[in-house]
């Protein structure tokens, strides 16, 4: 294992602690990865991690889910995955690292989306500009959050629910990245690291880190996004 396969598969550990403890992290494991890896082989990567995430996720809750938002929510995320998959590897290195580090700033520091209804178009239309944002590089898990939060009132129904909308989406990211000609091979041991260390971080998170005041979370993670997300920035402007 090199250095920097450890970094990832540590980083995947503590990040899925995260998740367990304060819910969507905002695009801080596809942060760290745009820091590590070739950027178009981020995407790729962090849809085969993400998937796996969320699949552990939708199995803890699967009594709760309301499998109609998220199927529909899945239909939609069809579209805007192959549309975005195709831009995504059409765009230049350093142009990817801007369009990353943008979209993740507006993720953490931009306007909240307000809860909406929950009618059939408005979720395939979320699914499909979630799925083309997340092709990009983008965060979806708040958004999704939102959009199912106002129609659900038992937190793990919206947990649930909201896991099963972005695993649709990842495993739409994979295939689609497939279809196109990524090829996963050469990174198949480091996926398999990295999704063993997200099982076992979410397990500890579920048992440790529900006493941790949930600000003081939030805080320390937007501060230390928006550095990294500065720092692709830099990158792509060839300033470092």
């Amino acid at each position: 294992m090199t250095i920097t396969e450890a970094i990832l598969v540590l980083s995947s550990f503590i990040i899925s602690i995260f998740n367990a403890a304060i819910g969507p992290t905002g695009g801080l494991s596809l942060v760290i990865l745009a820091s590590l890896v070739p950027p178009a082989a981020v995407v790729p990567l962090h849809g085969a991690v993400e998937s796996a995430s969320s699949i552990f996720r939708v199995t803890a809750n699967r009594h709760y889910i309301d499998w109609r938002i998220a199927l529909v929510f899945g239909a939609g995320a069809v579209v805007g995955g192959l549309a975005g998959a195709s831009v995504s590897l059409q765009l230049p290195g350093d142009i990817l690292q801007i369009v990353i580090g943008a979209l993740i700033l507006f993720s953490v520091w931009g306007p909240k989306p307000r809860a909406g209804n929950s009618s059939s178009w408005r979720g395939a239309a979320l699914g499909a500009v979630s799925s083309f944002v997340a092709m990009l590089g983008g965060s979806i898990g708040a958004l999704i959050m939102v959009f199912i939060g106002s129609k659900m009132d038992d937190r793990r129904g919206l947990i649930g629910t909201q896991s099963a909308c972005v695993a649709f989406v990842h495993m739409f990211k994979l295939i689609a990245f497939g279809i196109l000609g990524f090829a996963f091979a050469p990174y198949m041991h480091l996926i398999v690291m990295m999704i063993a260390a997200t099982f076992f971080g979410g397990l500890l998170g579920r048992h440790v880190l529900d006493r941790v005041p949930e600000e003081m979370f939030r805080r320390i993670f937007k501060i230390l996004v928006t550095l990294l997300a500065l720092r692709m920035l830099a990158i792509g402007f060839g300033l470092i």
